[in-house]
């Protein structure tokens, strides 16, 4: 009972907390099209979307962390202008992904090579 909710008409299966843990933590509460289109690697208030627009497919592979107006966005149906696709949205979380477990996320874009280097290898000596 808890579990469900209506959400325009389609049952939404409420995401388990293992799962909303791991895209939030897979991301870094980045938004994966901020990042990947605005190259804004920022924190962000936001929401868990479902990319398949399915509220019942709650698998992790099908869920990213969007920003308020990212997601506003991708769930958006109007004809007045081309959204964001599913296969769009599957690359950019990809992106981000692969830039959080690179630790790129952390880096000042003002450092110099030396300076990232040092970071990448956690020492200075």
């Amino acid at each position: 009972q808890g579990d469900y909710s209506m959400a325009g008409g389609n049952i939404r299966k409420k995401i388990t907390k293992e799962v909303e843990a791991q895209v939030l933590a897979k991301s870094l509460r980045r938004c994966c099209l901020c990042f990947a289109i605005n190259n804004d690697p920022s924190e962000k208030k936001g929401q868990i979307a479902h990319i398949d627009k399915d509220p019942a497919n709650n698998k992790e592979e099908n869920l990213s962390f969007l920003c308020l107006e990212h997601h506003s966005e991708y769930d958006s149906t109007t004809s007045q202008n081309k959204n964001y696709t599913q296969q769009e949205l599957k690359q950019y979380k990809s992106q981000l992904h692969k830039a959080v477990l690179n630790n790129e996320l952390n880096q000042n874009k003002t450092m110099n090579s030396g300076d990232q280097k040092f970071l990448n290898t956690g020492s200075g000596s």
